[in-house]
Formats: C-alpha cells, structure tokens, sequence
C-alpha cells in the first residue's frame, strides 16, 4: 500500500528493529531482541521501597519467559488433557484467570505461546457464568488461576457449572514474581515450538456490550501485524517510556504492553512484579509515571479525567508529549479544561475484532478545540456507510487487506471479508479525514417521532453523578425516551419505595437538568421517566464498566411497560400526572 511507514529506532544505540523480511512471531521477536537488543530496556518499574527506577533488560525478560516455558510444559504434560479445540485447530487452549502483576501476566502469555499454545486471557470481571461459557466454548482445559480469595470463588463457582455440563478444566495456581526471578537452569530439551501463519496464537474476549462475550481468535500473522502498529504511526517511538500501568493484558489495550516494545523500542512503564499486585489508583498512578519519568500515558479516560480535576496534576501532565486515551470517550468539559492547558490528547478507537483503527501517534497534536477527532490508520482499508437521517455520521466497516485484517468478520464487502464494527463515527465538518466517536449503532434510539436518540452523552454525564453508578436510556420506538438509573450502593432504594425513589430523583436532579441542557428537546429526560434500579437487579455492565444496553432494557421490560402505560393514560386523564408542571 502507499501509506507511509515510520521507521523505528532510527540509529538508536540499543535497540535493533526486527527486519521486515524475518517475520517472526511474538516469542521470536522476544528471542530476536535479546541476542540484537540485549542491554535494551524493553520495560520498567519504580522499586516501591528505594523509589528508584529498574528496568528489564529484552536479555532478562526473555530468560525469565524461559523459566516459564518450563513450567507451563510440565503442568500441561500432567494435565488431563488430549481435548480438541472448538476453534479449528488441534493445539490446546490454556486459559489465564487472574489478578495478578502486568509482568508475571505477560511472562505467562509469551511462555505459553513459545510453546505453540493458543493463549486466552480472560477478565477478571468476569461473571462465572461467563468464565464457564468461555472456557467451554474454546475447549481450555488448563486454567492459570490466582491465589486470592476473589479467583479462588469465581474459578470453582465457573468450574461448578462446568461439571454439570461434564466438562473438566484442570486448574493450576497462577505463576508469581518469586518463580521466574530465581536463575533460569536450561533444560535440555528445546520446547520452543513456531506456528503456521494462519494457526490461533491468542484469544481475546469482547467485552459483552449487548451478549455474552464473545472469544475472538487472533492468528499468527494477525499478531505480527498488529504489532507493527507504532509503525503506521508518524513518530519514531524508541527510547520513550510509555506509562502502561492500568491497561490489564487481558484486553487489547493490554495487548500493546505485550508486543509493540518488539517493534518500536519503546519502553513500557508498569506498576513492580509484587504480590498481590498494586491496584491501580488516579493517585498511585500518576505517582508512578511521574517517578518513572515517562514521556507518554497510555490510559482509560477514568484517570485522566480524575487528574483533570486536581489543578496540581496539571504541570506534569501538560510536561508529557501527549495522552492516548482509548476503552472509551474522556469527558468533554475535562478534556476542553487540558488541552486550554497545554494537554496533548490522543484518542485510540478500535474494538477487539478489528483491533487498533486509528494512528498511534500522530506527529503533530489535533487543533485545542478538536482533540475528540482522530485519523483512521491509512494502512487500513474502510468503507463508510453513510446513516439514513444522520447527518455526517458513518459506520466503519473494515475490509481485509494484506496489512489490516479484522479478527473475525461477518460480512462480505467487493468480494472481501469485512467487519462492520457497530460503532458510528462522527466526521469532521471541514477535514473530511478526521472522525470522532459517536456511539454504538446498536443503542441509537429510534423514537415514534421519527428522531434519533443517541444515548451516550447522556449516560456519560448522568454516570458523572457521585450517587450514580451507571445510567441506560430506552425509549426504542415509543414517543419520549427514559432512563434507568442504578443508584450507588449507600443509596440504594427497595423495591417498590416510591417515596425514597423520588427523593433519590431530587439528589441527582441537578445532574439530569445538566444532561438536558446538553440534548435536543425531544431526548430530554422527564422526571416521570426515570426508573430508579433495585437492589436485587442490578444492571448487567461489562468487565470494562459500561452497560450491556439490550440486556439492562429486557431485565426491566415490565418496569418499562408499565411506565409507558402510565403515561399513555396520563395523557388521555391529565390529571393523573404526577409533575403537572413538567407537561
């Protein structure tokens, strides 16, 4: 393709970047580096006691991922295995559940592969009906779980559910700092085993928004090319830290931490290998990337926007090169507040089907006023399907081509695979090549009025609301829209207590008046169209926080449909109405 790639490590002392032509796959690259790249920190952390940075060495971490190779053979070898994959190939599926530190995590992962593995790393956050449904779904029979009392319950209540359905997962303690920091003893044996380009290497999970998760297989040479991406970017990334330290590497911002230091000589900057490991705080982590000196965070909005409001924070972060900021959308008035601050904002979309879509990192920093926009990565190819009624507003649809393929894909576009991603971009008024996010085309509310709906902006600033947890608007096809609101823990309201609903309402109805103030007059949220959530049904939200909408709407369909009866009678008897006012 014409799109121009960005040569990394450009006379760099210490890191070698990989010829094109090798191809390797991630284990060998990791192999590559510490024979070429030997003395090049490929990550670091702050030591919590001396406070002094230490940084591992492409040498080190490969001899420690070699330790491991060791111990995932010998425990496969003993498991109860000779199970065939529901995925198309025959190579078992070992399994990581865990709350654990970003390198025992990562350590694991590479280990494994070396071996000719497929890899699945599943979330933490997970349900245990989820861990079950996807362990069976990809015939994992060996399962790296965690110490901790949290995956202890959630692996034996999945395994629970496995063994009605008669299905046997061996599980095995997950692997700890203490295990790969002794000295590496070389085995005779050579148990690095590679791969055809089209085997599975990994499986990530989408994160549930509308179903159950879905496993998404990643082959070989998927991997490979998604690890070029800091390539496709406009900026020579060897040498710069990159704080990682909140990105699990069970997702596919995690991912990066795994693979894009082989391609670019960047350094990734995590929390120490302790256990139990740190977790994450706005506070703990900007104290570590600021004594980590790194160049650039890599992040979800929620601690950035955490930052964002301590005046404090703003020196150091205005100090960066630039923020990338991906999972979802930071907040407009905060991110307006940073960038007025010298604040270099970044946003990374893409999903785990298609991966990264956007440029990692553009040279030069978007406009103040128009950090949300974003250029699509121009080694991708995309089709943009204009939406009937929408104006400027596209879906993304990707179609496979030598460099960027999705994972998986579910349609067909000029006799090409193709993935249409669900979401909906925005484009630029003026720059026809710069997009923002607009929302999920699955949770555009169509109302009876024939106007559209997009619930987003105002799920983000109701879930602003410190007594709200998370917020989810319906109103598909009726005249006005609602919302249901789950309330905090210390706020939360039996069912059926009228009373206590409706003062509920009056201490989050500043921040409804706000999202109003913000929306069209016919997406404005009445008082009587609030349903305030209860205990015993909590909304189903993915392991990334945010609500799974069709699922949250069909849990309270009769609340729904009484509501709106309600209304309809109020209309027909307006006297019934509650807030005559409100009319």
């Amino acid at each position: 393709m014409a799109a121009v790639v960005t040569e990394q490590g450009v006379n760099h002392p210490t890191f070698k970047s990989p010829p094109s032509d090798l191809d390797l796959s991630i284990p060998s690259l990791y192999e590559y580096h510490a024979k070429n790249s030997p003395t090049h920190p490929v990550f670091s952390y702050v030591n919590t006691a001396t406070k002094a940075i230490r940084d591992i060495t492409f040498a080190e971490a490969w001899d420690r991922i070699n330790t491991l190779i060791e111990r995932v053979y010998l425990d496969y070898k003993g498991s109860p295995q000779n199970s065939v994959s529901r995925l198309d190939h025959s190579r078992p599926v070992i399994g990581i559940l865990a709350i654990a530190d970003q390198l025992s995590y990562l350590y694991l992962e590479v280990a494994i592969m070396s071996l000719g593995y497929t890899v699945f790393p599943i979330s933490s956050r997970n349900s245990a009906q989820v861990v079950a449904h996807l362990v069976e779904k990809t015939a994992i029979r060996l399962l790296y779980v965690s110490a901790d009392s949290e995956m202890q319950a959630l692996s034996n209540s999945a395994d629970k559910i496995l063994r009605e359905r008669n299905w046997q997962v061996w599980m095995r303690y997950m692997v700890t700092p203490k295990e790969y920091e002794k000295e590496h003893v070389p085995t005779e044996a050579n148990r690095k085993v590679d791969i055809g380009d089209d085997d599975v290497t990994m499986i990530l999970h989408s994160s549930g928004t509308t179903a159950f998760p879905k496993p998404i297989p990643v082959t070989r040479r998927r991997m490979i090319n998604i690890s070029k991406i800091p390539s496709f970017g406009e900026v020579d990334l060897a040498g710069k830290r990159i704080a990682a330290h909140t990105n699990p590497i069970y997702h596919g911002m995690g991912l990066a931490t795994v693979i894009w230091p082989l391609t670019c000589g960047a350094t990734f900057v995590l929390y120490p290998p302790v256990s139990p490991p740190i977790i994450p705080t706005p506070s703990n982590f900007i104290a570590s990337w600021i004594a980590g000196k790194c160049d650039i965070v890599f992040s979800v909005p929620v601690f950035i926007e955490a930052w964002a409001r301590n005046p404090a924070h703003i020196p150091a972060l205005s100090s960066l090169d630039c923020i990338v900021y991906g999972g979802a959308s930071v907040n407009k008035a905060l991110g307006d507040m940073l960038t007025h601050a010298g604040v270099t904002l970044h946003s990374l979309w893409g999903s785990t089907e298609q991966g990264p879509a956007t440029m990692f990192i553009p040279k030069d920093p978007p406009p103040i006023d128009e950090w949300e926009y974003f250029k699509l990565m121009p080694q991708a190819t995309y089709h943009l399907e204009p939406q009937p009624g929408l104006k400027n507003i596209y879906e993304p649809i990707m179609i496979a081509n030598d460099i960027c393929a999705p994972n998986v894909t579910n349609m067909e576009m000029n006799g090409k695979p193709a993935y249409a991603a669900g979401d909906l971009l925005e484009q630029h008024p003026t720059n026809p090549d710069r997009w923002r996010v607009y929302g999920r085309k699955d949770v555009q509310i169509m109302l009876s009025t024939g106007e559209n709906v997009n619930p987003v902006p105002i799920e983000e600033i109701l879930g602003e609301d410190p007594h709200i947890v998370v917020a989810v608007m319906f109103g598909r096809h009726r005249i006005q829209p609602g919302v249901l609101i789950q309330p905090t823990p210390d706020h939360q309201i039996p069912a059926g207590d009228e009373k206590k609903a409706e003062q509920f309402k009056n201490l989050i109805w500043q921040s409804v008046e706000k999202a109003n103030a913000h929306s069209p007059a016919y997406a404005r949220i009445e008082r009587n169209m609030i349903i305030v959530t209860s205990p015993d049904k909590p909304l189903d939200r993915t392991p990334k926080g945010s609500a799974r909408h069709k699922v949250c709407v069909e849990r309270y369909a009769e609340e729904i449909e009484k509501l709106y009866a309600i209304e309809e009678d109020c209309e027909l008897h307006p006297e019934l109405r509650q807030f005559p006012d409100r009319v």
